[in-house]
């Protein structure tokens, strides 16, 4: 089974999910990252290899407004947050026409 990392990285936390292709979430975390975002982030990396250790991850995407710099050192995928929201609601919830933040 592939697994995949989504994670958002905003101006006051980390939020993870891990997911399969089927969206099935097996872990999701968030964590005030205190002007810590960097250091958060790879804790929250580390718990989930930790928690999950044999699940092979097949993929990464970083959003949010300190993402773009991780994904860069990570060689992981970036995705605008606006972009993020608007595909995945259009996936799992397709017949939502808006979205408010």
């Amino acid at each position: 089974m592939k697994y995949f990392i989504g994670i958002d990285i905003g101006s006051v936390s980390v939020k993870a999910v891990l997911t399969n292709a089927d969206f099935a979430v097996f872990h999701k975390q968030y964590t005030r990252h205190h002007g810590q975002s960097i250091q958060t982030t790879i804790a929250i990396l580390d718990n989930i290899l930790e928690q999950f250790p044999y699940n092979p991850i097949e993929g990464i995407a970083f959003t949010g407004n300190g993402a773009s710099m991780v994904a860069e050192l990570m060689k992981a995928h970036y995705v605008n947050e606006v972009i993020a929201q608007t595909k995945a609601t259009a996936k799992l919830y397709p017949h939502i026409r808006s979205i408010i933040e």
